[in-house]
């Protein structure tokens, strides 16, 4: 069963030539966006394994592509530089592409899959839903704890959140998330306050999505990695202006396409921060 990307040459983490990259497609997991990006559940060997296809149609896409700087190069690169620092990271395991005039037309990165594995945001929403507040209240300190150590490692996520992180579906908990999505992802120091708002905005924002819109949950997440990151220059409450008119602006889009029905109130600083 062929499918997107299924027969392009692949290299491995460390960039030797895979000598039979043939992979069977299993499934889709997302099919083909406007953007030309996929993801697909494939087998290589006997490994299973999710494929991530982007096609590039425009020059813009291509040139940059062709000098190294597409989204799937940026997440190569992350995804090395995480597991180099202990973060736990989807295991990469190949990537491939495929050129047409000498520039970059297509691309895949394949990282095993997680198998009885699911998304936090899936595990938030169904506790949200059935009122399990005691289970809510573990996923806050899991996610901080993850972001904390992503910023002692000098990195930065402009889209990282529950909905990018994995958790065991055996589990009643949320312990040992994996961050599986490294495209928005890019080196900063850990002082640097400007990127440790823009990754704590995307994080509320879509934290805001997975509670159902609880305030108190939310005011709880931000309490949690408050506790959990050390103090950016200025201090939280310097951060907290900008972070609201952020987390505002995101939820107002996630509001416009009926992703939800109300946008959070801003967060504030409390004593259990």
């Amino acid at each position: 069963m062929m499918g997107p990307g299924i027969d392009l040459p692949l290299v491995d983490a460390a960039g030797v030539p895979i000598a039979d990259g043939s992979m069977t497609l299993i499934d889709e997991v997302r099919g083909p966006k406007r953007d030309g990006c996929s993801v697909a559940r494939v087998r290589l060997d006997r490994t299973l394994l999710a494929l991530k296809h982007h096609r590039l149609f425009r020059w813009k896409q291509r040139i940059p592509a062709t000098l190294g700087r597409s989204r799937l190069a940026n997440e190569r690169r992350m995804l090395l530089r995480a597991r180099s620092a202990g973060l736990p990271v989807a295991e990469l395991i190949a990537v491939g592409q495929r050129r047409r005039w000498g520039l970059v037309v297509e691309q895949v990165l394949l990282v095993r899959w997680m198998e009885h594995h699911v998304t936090m945001t899936q595990r938030i929403r169904d506790a949200a839903e059935q009122g399990r507040r005691a289970a809510l209240r573990k996923a806050g300190p899991a996610l901080a704890e993850l972001l904390a150590q992503m910023r002692r490692a000098s990195i930065a996520d402009r889209d990282f959140g529950p909905h990018n992180l994995l958790v065991d579906e055996k589990t009643a908990d949320f312990a040992a998330p994996v961050w599986i999505d490294l495209e928005a992802a890019y080196e900063a120091g850990p002082d640097d306050r400007g990127d440790t708002l823009l990754t704590l905005a995307g994080t509320l924002a879509s934290w805001w999505y997975c509670c159902r819109e609880d305030q108190a949950e939310l005011q709880a997440v931000f309490d949690a990695v408050c506790r959990a990151l050390p103090e950016p220059p200025g201090g939280w409450r310097a951060l907290l202006e900008p972070l609201n008119k952020i987390v505002l602006h995101r939820s107002r889009k996630q509001l416009r396409v009926g992703s939800i029905q109300t946008v959070p109130e801003p967060v504030r600083l409390t004593s259990n921060g």
